[in-house]
């Protein structure tokens, strides 16, 4: 894949991240699935004050953000997600199914693509077990502690 086309798409994704968090962040870590018809983007930051990640739905409550604008810029940052997803399939190279996308506050990143793909799982569980498996979050609510306990059960 010709890094030009991509670099481009790189600096969307992180210009829109750092558009969607109003305050100061350390460093973002980004989770996006994109299937074609359906797609998924949730990221965790760490803001310089907590020094832990916090999720990127606790944005409207932390920054009193309208909701209607955060998912406004999340709906973004997902068609970025599928632009970049399309120009794999233009390219006819291996299409991935999930994205995982590092930013520091340098802006300098990292992406891993990922090619694997369980279906019996919806989009929160893997949101879930990929919080586990890169940031070694334990969720908060009962249903994601109970995906999270299956998972490592198996």
């Amino acid at each position: 894949m010709d890094e030009k086309i991509l670099t481009p798409i790189y600096g969307k994704i992180a210009n829109q991240l750092n558009e969607i968090i109003p305050g100061e962040w350390k460093e973002i870590v980004l989770y996006a699935e994109e299937l074609g018809d359906t797609r998924t983007a949730l990221f965790f930051f760490k803001n310089d004050s907590t020094g832990e990640f916090i999720h990127s739905s606790k944005i409207p409550d932390i920054y009193h953000v309208d909701r209607k604008i955060y998912f406004k810029l999340m709906k973004e940052l997902s068609m970025i997600v599928k632009d970049l997803r399309e120009k794999f399939l233009e390219s006819e190279v291996e299409l991935w199914n999930s994205i995982t996308f590092f930013l520091d506050s340098d802006f300098k990143f990292s992406i891993q693509y990922n090619y694997e793909w369980d279906d019996t799982i919806g989009s929160y569980e893997r949101g879930v077990i990929w919080a586990y498996e890169m940031l070694q979050i334990v969720p908060h609510d009962d249903f994601g502690k109970q995906v999270l306990n299956e998972y490592l059960e198996k």
